[in-house]
């Protein structure tokens, strides 16, 4: 602990323990349902967009899509991020497949 100590002293950095879990963000997305709901809501060119940028891999335009996403809808655009981050496009799609 001294030692982790010592690192957030001098570093930009702040530990946290795993038996401390963050609070959800205020507003965001419950769950699959209600991005599903929310994906929903978006206009069905936004939504092609999105299929497509993932079918196709582009991660340039993702990041296009999910700034457009904001516009609408900035918690979704939140929301989705984490997943396109980590390549979750099955996840993505699964939703999209749920409207």
């Amino acid at each position: 602990e001294r030692l982790l100590a010592l690192l957030e002293r001098h570093l930009p950095l702040h530990w946290q323990s795993a038996a401390a879990s963050p609070a959800p963000p205020p507003n965001q997305p419950a769950g699959p349902t209600d991005l599903a709901q929310r994906l929903a809501a978006q206009p069905e060119p936004l939504r092609q967009a999105l299929r497509q940028a993932i079918a196709l891999g582009r991660t340039s335009e993702l990041t296009q899509v999910l700034a457009r996403i904001g516009e609408e809808d900035q918690q979704l655009a939140d929301a989705l991020t984490p997943l396109l981050d980590n390549f979750e496009y099955q996840r993505v799609l699964d939703l999209l497949g749920e409207l």
